[in-house]
């Protein structure tokens, strides 16, 4: 055997060397991106909001979507306009219909603001686990942004006024709340909310 056919040799041994290498990497790379995918994926899976209560909430009646509303039962529950939400009502039940505005998040707790026209109050959610569930509270964060919702609750003077509502001497305690329509809907009869 010649020189030139060991040196042929080496050179074929060192190309299916780096060729084995490039492909233990490439499977490598692929498993990784594959572990990385499937854990944002749980990640979605774990952060996704409930739309309906599960069985044993305590408090499933009071949170969830709605059915599509076609007006076909009348009920007596009375709205009140979020223009006339005022320091004189306070203690009282409230229930009120119109835009999430903006909402956050904090642990146990959901800070909402609802717009009708102009008009804004904010509407304040704790976890007790009698009045409101966990569930309610990550469901009311999970709303998108100008969704339509009834928010009922009692009516509370907060210690220091809200500056970023017009309603800003009052604040809405929640203890219940419905999406009627999610962001983005086309119902036109909700445009004046």
């Amino acid at each position: 055997m010649s020189s030139a056919d060991g040196l042929a040799e080496d050179l074929e041994a060192k190309a299916q060397l780096k060729e084995q290498q490039k492909a233990e990497k490439a499977a490598a790379k692929a498993a990784k991106e594959a572990a990385k995918a499937e854990r944002a994926q749980q990640r979605g899976v774990k952060q996704a909001a409930p739309t309906q209560p599960d069985a044993d909430d305590p408090c499933a009646e009071n949170w969830g979507d709605y059915p599509m509303v076609q007006s076909t039962e009348i009920t007596k529950r009375q709205w009140t306009r979020v223009e006339g939400l005022t320091p004189e009502k306070t203690g009282q039940e409230v229930l009120v219909r119109g835009r999430l505005y903006t909402v956050r998040g904090k642990g146990k707790s959901a800070f909402l603001m609802i717009r009708q026209r102009t008009a804004t109050v904010q509407a304040v959610m704790f976890a007790d686990e009698q009045k409101v569930s966990k569930g309610m509270v990550k469901y009311a964060c999970g709303i998108p942004k100008e969704s339509i919702v009834d928010v009922g609750g009692v009516l509370v003077q907060p210690q220091q006024p809200v500056e970023s509502a017009t309603q800003s001497n009052v604040s809405a305690a929640m203890l219940s709340i419905c999406v009627v329509c999610l962001f983005p809907c086309m119902h036109t009869a909700f445009l004046t909310l």
